[in-house]
């Protein structure tokens, strides 16, 4: 119920395309917001997927007609992106809480509570640093803390460098891009724990 949707004020097009083998598709978004719209984020997300093969499901269809059975599955993988649009002064804040981090042969275990606060939701990179930020272990783009939820809880194993010294601490780092890719970055917050 706390979801504002947005789906009536986006626009898109091409709204069917086909993209050859190692290229892109560039897809147009125009925005209209309504007359007297409140403050607050209002958020869709648009689901791209791939249509079925027509000349497969014509195939499938000749062979039930020939009274051949077989059973044939076929995934049909998508991506979904969010739309965000915001309107008045929303702010948010986050915090990492609980951080624990061990190490095991070749891995190092690592939990934490990624926190929100605020009007607005987050969407933004972790980065996982050893040793005061010595060298990175893996960064983890596209996460994000919506306004439905006060939190998320992370429990991951990380592969560790064997060619850097041992990670005697471990700093988890949530970073937001403000705009567009590659403008400013902000580090919303940061914790520190030692790899036992």
């Amino acid at each position: 119920p706390d979801i504002k949707p947005v789906t009536d004020m986006i626009r898109f097009a091409p709204r069917r395309f086909t993209i050859p083998p190692n290229s892109s598709q560039q897809v147009r978004l125009m925005l209209r917001t309504p007359a007297g719209l409140a403050d607050g984020e209002y958020r869709s997300h648009l689901w791209v997927r791939p249509e079925a093969d027509v000349e497969e499901l014509k195939l499938r269809n000749e062979m039930q007609q020939k009274g051949k059975q077989g059973v044939s599955l076929r995934m049909l993988a998508g991506v979904t992106m969010p739309v965000i649009v915001r309107k008045g002064a929303l702010e948010a804040s986050t915090s990492i809480t609980d951080l624990r981090a061990s190490e095991t042969p070749g891995f190092i275990d690592v939990s934490f509570r990624l926190n929100r606060q605020g009007s607005r939701s987050v969407y933004g990179d972790l980065e996982y640093v050893c040793n005061g930020g010595a060298y990175q272990l893996k960064n983890t783009r596209g996460i994000a803390v919506y306004t439905e939820t006060a939190y998320r809880d992370f429990s991951l194993r990380i592969e560790r460098a064997q060619d850097q010294p041992r990670c005697g601490s471990l700093t988890v780092k949530f970073s937001e891009t403000q705009g567009f890719v590659g403008e400013k970055v902000r580090v919303l917050s940061e914790a520190t724990a030692s790899v036992n």
